[in-house]
């Protein structure tokens, strides 16, 4: 388990922090590290790839509406948001 060493100005002795003392009271991060066991780099990866797929459609979604029709406007604005992410 990951410790963290914590000095402070004051006081010259080391407190120790598990990692597991920083999230234990957030439930999602409790669910994928202990229920699921994931590794950081899937949390991050999966972080970042749920709002890369999920932005650009609801993109789609509100310049469509807006016009009701599809658009070189939509396309543009679809790629840019894409394209920004």
């Amino acid at each position: 388990m990951n410790t963290i060493s914590l000095t402070t100005d004051d006081s010259e002795e080391d407190v120790l922090i598990d990692a597991k003392q920083l999230y234990q009271h957030d439930p999602l991060f409790v669910l994928l590290k202990e229920r699921w066991q994931l590794q950081d780099h899937w949390i991050v990866f999966g972080s970042a790839a749920l709002p890369a797929v999920v932005l650009p459609f609801f993109g789609a979604w509100v310049a469509v509406s807006k016009t009701h029709n599809w658009t070189l406007y939509t396309t543009v604005a679809v790629l840019l948001e894409i394209g920004v992410l």
